[in-house]
């Protein structure tokens, strides 16, 4: 017997709608949808095929490293943890398609699953970024930003936070609006689907918020740089890593604020969406073009400058620039600078200015070592 939930019809049973996330066949929306998700599955491949060609080229050419060893414990590296997270999220965005074009498997909750499941893997990427370039703060020689106001133990509590709270309270949902629409309870199901999409605004408004907050932290880390180099190499490298930073914050925030808002406006007006042909399609759009066409921008944005190709990995020790001046100039207006946590410098403060003389010559090029290579 088929379900009102995803498959609501109108009283004479002539005319029926799709719940687009777990039915495609015999419905209104039928041929457009199919147009829809075999373009996705298109656009899917080929960005997959991308991230894995970058991703084997850094980790068997370059040597890099995808999990870090140092301090004693095992630290994945969050740029390159980004790529397979993109790459394990195209990939099940992909059969989730295939399963609704081929009705392979016919489970509501095997498709409820993996299409929550899809999701958590592209948040998880953009949780990735939010370690990455808070790490890169907070491994600088150099900086101490103002307004930062978080320990790095803290951000990256938040940041593994956002990458496992999913797994466990959308899961949950996703497998029981499955299995109440397969026992013929609407009312339940839509219950855990608005639970379900309650549980997302919340992680897109929080997430994006922290990526805006740390995002700016490193920017306002690079712009200390820029003012210290005066030209030449070093000024090139600071200055795409800051084009890079603001290039992929801005597509992370654009992305999960446009999924708040889908899902606030799809967890109101759901009966209207569903009953009406064009809004179902415009839906529909958008849940299968979002994430490859976000994946697009970010590969592009790490291939704009081929040295990020070359060889370190995430990490602020080391270098493979050479340091044009081995003075750093940072302003500390409403900070309060501890001289003893900058290692391997000497400074001299006058009034809001604090010039950090680098006696390893490695810290302004190290700061962005992950702009530049991740």
């Amino acid at each position: 017997m088929e379900s009102p939930y995803w498959r609501p019809c109108d009283a004479d049973g002539s005319n029926c709608h799709c719940d687009l996330r777990l039915e495609l066949m015999d419905c209104a929306e039928t041929y457009s949808a199919s147009i829809v998700m075999k373009l996705q599955i298109a656009l899917s491949i080929a960005v997959t095929l991308g991230a894995t060609g970058i991703l084997t080229f850094r980790l068997l050419f370059r040597g890099q490293k995808l999990v870090d060893y140092r301090g004693g414990r095992p630290q994945p590296q969050p740029i390159l943890s980004m790529y397979i997270l993109g790459i394990t999220f195209n990939l099940l965005r992909m059969l989730h398609a295939i399963f609704l074009l081929t009705e392979v498997v016919q489970s509501k909750i095997v498709r409820s699953f993996l299409f929550d499941l899809s999701w958590q893997f592209g948040f998880g990427t953009f949780a990735a970024y939010l370690i990455g370039i808070a790490s890169a703060v907070f491994d600088s020689n150099t900086v101490v930003t103002r307004g930062w106001k978080f320990s790095q133990s803290l951000v990256t509590k938040i940041g593994v936070a956002f990458l496992v709270l999913p797994v466990f309270t959308n899961n949950c949902c996703s497998v029981l609006i499955g299995y109440f629409a397969e026992k013929n309870n609407p009312q339940l199901a839509d219950i855990f689907t608005r639970l379900l999409y309650t549980f997302w605004s919340c992680y897109c408004f929080a997430l994006s918020s922290c990526v805006l907050y740390a995002g700016f932290g490193l920017i306002r880390l690079l712009d200390s740089h820029l003012r210290a180099v005066i030209d030449g190499r070093q000024y090139d490298v600071f200055k795409t890593g800051r084009v890079k930073v603001r290039i992929i914050m801005t597509v992370t925030v654009l992305c999960l604020m446009a999924f708040f808002l889908l899902l606030v406006v799809y967890m109101a007006c759901k009966p209207i969406i569903q009953a009406s042909v064009p809004f179902n399609i415009i839906i529909c759009i958008i849940w299968n073009f979002a994430g490859p066409i976000a994946t697009f921008f970010i590969e592009i944005t790490f291939l704009l400058d081929p040295k990020m190709l070359k060889g370190p990995t995430f990490s602020a020790t080391g270098s493979t620039f050479g340091q044009r001046s081995d003075e750093t100039t940072i302003e500390i207006r409403g900070s309060l600078i501890d001289a003893n946590k900058l290692p391997g410098a000497q400074y001299l403060q006058r009034g809001h200015e604090l010039k950090v003389y680098n006696q390893s010559q490695s810290s302004m090029s190290s700061d962005v070592k992950q702009l530049m290579y991740q």
